[in-house]
Order: C-alpha cells, then structure tokens, then sequence
C-alpha cells in the first residue's frame, strides 16, 4: 500500500507539472480555461498519498508484536514476593498445594474417566454385535435363496 501511495503522489505531481506547462504554452490564448472556453477550470487533486501512508504506519505500529522469549518455568517466581527470606518453604508450599489438588480434583476426574472409557466399550460392542447380525442375515437370505433354485431345479426335472 506504501508503495501504491508514493505512486498516486508521483502521478498528482506529474499532472500538476504537465497543467502547468500547458498554461504556460497556452498563456496567449488564457491557458487551457480559456483555449477550450471553461468557466470553471480549477484542477483539484487531492493528495491521498499522505493519507494512505499515515494508515499503513499506524497498521504495523498495531500489528508489530515484538520477539518473545520463552523462560524455563521457575517455581521460585510463583511465590517469590511472598517469602523472599525462606527459600524451602517456597518448595514445600508448592508440593503441598499439588498434593491438595491432585486429592481435590481426582474423586471428580475418575468417575468421568471410567464413565468415558465405558462408554466407549459398549459402543465397540454394540457396533460388532450389528456387523455380526448383519452378516448372518445377509449369509441366510443367500442360503435361502440357494434352497430354493435347488428345490426348483429338482422339480424341474
């Protein structure tokens, strides 16, 4: 888009320049207005150019994210501002917190999980059970079929 508006600015420039000449090649016959009898004969170009070009930097003022940089995880900052002098118990608090979680939330995660994977079983079961159904069907619709053309070969003869 730069580009595009140092363009129309080259080509407003061009055009005011080429106006100017011919006025001033014209100038014995009142310029171009007066050549070609136009009363209202201001030639006007609005420079957008500028315009476009403040846009752009605001578009990658906004759009520029700079370089982040990833750092270990460090359990220390967690808790730093609370206990700067004891470094251990910074540990400790940490490790007893995990423990409290890990109780908290595994009476609510296992019931999901043993539900989940239930769930899945009866639904493998359920899906082998139709395919099963299916084709013993399927096999006596061809075997009844055969009894059949045989019993009517038989009592063509």
């Amino acid at each position: 888009m730069t580009v595009l508006a140092w363009q129309e600015t080259q080509m407003r420039n061009a055009i005011y320049q080429n106006r100017l000449a011919l006025d001033y090649l014209l100038v014995a016959e009142g310029g171009v207005c007066g050549k070609f009898n136009l009363t209202n004969c201001c030639l006007q170009i609005n420079d957008q150019g500028q315009v476009v070009k403040n846009i752009v930097r605001d578009m990658t003022k906004v759009a520029h994210v700079p370089v982040q940089v990833w750092h270990k995880f460090n359990p220390e900052s967690l808790f730093g501002k609370w206990f700067p002098a004891i470094g251990g118990f910074k540990t400790l608090i940490v490790g007893v917190l995990l423990v409290i979680g890990t109780c908290l939330l595994l009476p609510c995660v296992l019931p999901l999980l043993f539900q989940m994977i239930k769930g899945f079983v009866a639904t493998l079961v359920h899906q082998k059970t139709s395919a099963h159904v299916c084709y013993i069907n399927h096999y006596r619709s061809i075997s009844q079929r055969d009894s059949k053309s045989k019993d009517e070969s038989e009592n063509s003869h």
